[in-house]
């Protein structure tokens, strides 16, 4: 299961002529599920933190021609997310 570190130092390749997310909002989506996982990995209790529904349904805005973090990668990424929010919200 992916930690509140690993997804805090997760670094994704700059694309610009390949699809890409916006950097800057991918990293405040990061921060936010950082926090959310260490919120459980020190045993806080679910409903207060962003929930795997809610980071699903993020809709990250797509780059093309300019910098962005390459889209496979990211989302590679958000599903694993996606995956132990899941299984901490049904602790």
């Amino acid at each position: 299961m992916i930690t509140s570190a690993e997804i805090a130092a997760a670094e994704f390749p700059v694309v610009k002529v390949r699809a890409g997310y916006e950097i800057d909002e991918v990293k405040q989506l990061i921060a936010v599920i950082a926090d959310a996982l260490r919120h459980y990995e020190l045993g806080g209790p679910a409903g207060m933190v962003i929930t795997a529904k809610e980071v699903r349904r993020t809709g990250l805005q797509p780059t093309k021609f300019r910098d962005g973090w390459g889209q496979p990668e990211v989302d590679a990424v958000i599903r694993e997310v996606v995956k132990a929010l899941k299984e901490y919200e049904a602790r």
